[in-house]
């Protein structure tokens, strides 16, 4: 090829051509904010998790219906919410198997938290959840005690102890898979909440009425989640250990404590996904990323196209398949790649616009050879 370069004085194309290619990589591939270490950091009086910009902790996957026969199931987590003027939807704890639609998500957006069902992030699939603000459209101060009972007949939601909520239905159910507790992000590390987390208790039961006020009244006077329980929990997460030895042990049924990477990680990988399935679509500069994917790969598409003309014997219709071919490659790589880094994601409308932005730099192109071919054949 570089005999084929010198031969057809095509050195300064090969060049552009690789340098347009090897940025359009680096910038690809740059991750949002230079996310590379987990923002987590312990927190005393009352003891707790601070979760900065982007953070996470988890548990090893479990098998819940091993211990729970009906479905029945009680949540219990205390947390200081993060600022209500951050617009984005943030998860504050999932509960995740394999699939997106039967994930348990508890969030944040803005002064609101709310729990659903699956990522239904913009409610256009009208899957099951509960919204309730807290305070005002400003910084929260207060820790938020919040109970979820789900038995076979009914659902409700408790606030410091007091009934918020109630439905006869039962709305939620956990995965029946192996599930995996997510705190502080959800499984593509995609939706970080940055607030503050003292204590989580999964039951396998629904808890009485007595239990909840006598967990509340606990948790009020000692502000710790180890505390004597009447019905023992699956998992049990106290944080006040954390600080001295960097581990959360389970409090609960024996089984593996909670971690915290040290890095950012991804738990579930995703390829080509949409963005409204992400929850990504209303997020900040999402309009602009669309508009930066068309416009980027136009110089791409073009040069490319230059690339492939001089070294296919100016060969219009090779050079236009040879071009589109390379830049789909390219942008699929790229996506590909996404897979594994914090704060990016798979996109399949990423995928649309570069691929759209390609065609029109080899249309643009394309149209360039022919004007110089026709002006090249009147002067002769």
């Amino acid at each position: 090829m570089f005999r084929l370069l010198k031969k057809n004085g095509n050195s300064v194309t090969f060049a552009l051509w690789l340098g347009v290619s090897l940025t359009t990589l680096l910038f690809g591939l740059w991750p949002h904010d230079l996310v590379l270490f987990n923002q987590l950091v312990c927190s005393s009086n009352p003891a707790g998790l601070n979760f900065g910009k982007y953070g996470i902790a988890y548990s090893e996957p479990f098998d819940f219906y091993s211990f729970s026969s009906n479905g029945s199931f009680t949540l219990e987590v205390a947390f200081r919410p993060s600022p209500a003027h951050q617009s984005n939807f943030k998860n504050i704890l999932t509960i995740y198997g394999h699939d997106d639609l039967t994930q348990l998500i508890i969030g944040q957006w803005k002064s609101w938290i709310i729990v659903m069902q699956g990522s239904d992030y913009d409610y256009s699939l009208k899957r099951p959840r509960i919204s309730f603000k807290i305070g005002h459209d400003n910084q929260h101060d207060d820790i938020v005690f919040l109970t979820l009972l789900i038995s076979q007949k009914e659902t409700k939601l408790f606030l410091d102890g007091q009934l918020k909520y109630a439905k006869k239905p039962f709305l939620f159910r956990l995965p029946h898979e192996k599930v995996r507790l997510i705190i502080g992000n959800d499984a593509y590390s995609l939706h970080p909440w940055n607030g503050s987390i003292y204590g989580v208790a999964l039951y396998p039961d629904a808890l009485t009425i007595h239990e909840i006020h006598h967990d509340w009244i606990c948790w009020s006077s000692c502000q710790c989640f180890d505390f004597p329980r009447e019905t023992q929990p699956l998992l049990c997460y106290d944080f006040k250990e954390i600080c001295k030895t960097r581990k959360i042990i389970n409090n609960g049924n024996p089984s593996e404590g909670l971690i915290i990477p040290k890095t950012i990680v991804v738990l579930k990988k995703q390829f080509l996904k949409w963005p409204q399935d992400l929850g990504v679509v209303n997020e900040k500069g999402f309009f602009t990323d669309i508009t930066i994917n068309i416009v980027g790969f136009v110089p791409v598409g073009a040069i490319t196209m230059l690339f492939f003309f001089n070294i296919l014997d100016n060969n219009l219709k090779k050079s236009f398949l040879f071009s589109l071919f390379y830049c789909c490659s390219m942008s699929l790589f790229i996506e590909f790649s996404q897979m594994w880094l914090p704060s990016r994601y798979s996109d399949m409308l990423d995928f649309v616009c570069n691929v759209l932005g390609a065609l029109v730099g080899i249309f643009l192109a394309f149209k360039f050879f022919r004007l110089f071919r026709f002006l090249s054949s009147n002067m002769v």
